[in-house]
């Protein structure tokens, strides 16, 4: 694979949002950046996706305005009580690239906004 080769394209309808994870490079963002940082996330491609169409709550970053810290539980079950983090970066207000993830059991703005959080009915 070449780091500009998309491994998933994914929509949120909820915010009516886009996103998408390339391949990458290790030293820079992307699935190649993800897996050298977290081996073990080679294997959760698909939590990865479902974090981003199935967001909890979102924020802003406080260091970059074109980025967004994105927050979902449940995404992986192997692990059903962590949340699923995935950084993006907006190259459109409603298009992004994603840039890392990671499981988590904290919740974290940050220092940024929220900028999203889902409806419970």
């Amino acid at each position: 694979m070449v780091s500009t080769d998309v491994v998933f394209t994914a929509y949120n309808k909820d915010r009516g949002h886009t996103y998408t994870l390339f391949e990458g490079t290790p030293d820079t963002v992307g699935m190649a950046h993800i897996v050298k940082r977290r081996p073990n996330m080679a294997t959760r491609v698909v939590a990865i996706k479902y974090a981003v169409e199935n967001a909890d709550i979102a924020f802003s970053d406080k260091d970059h305005e074109d980025r967004e810290r994105i927050y979902c539980e449940g995404a992986d079950p192997t692990r059903p009580s962590m949340h699923m983090s995935v950084v993006v970066k907006y190259n459109t207000a409603t298009e992004g690239t994603i840039l890392t993830a990671w499981p988590t059991d904290k919740i974290s703005s940050g220092g940024g906004d929220i900028t999203y959080v889902k409806r419970k009915y």
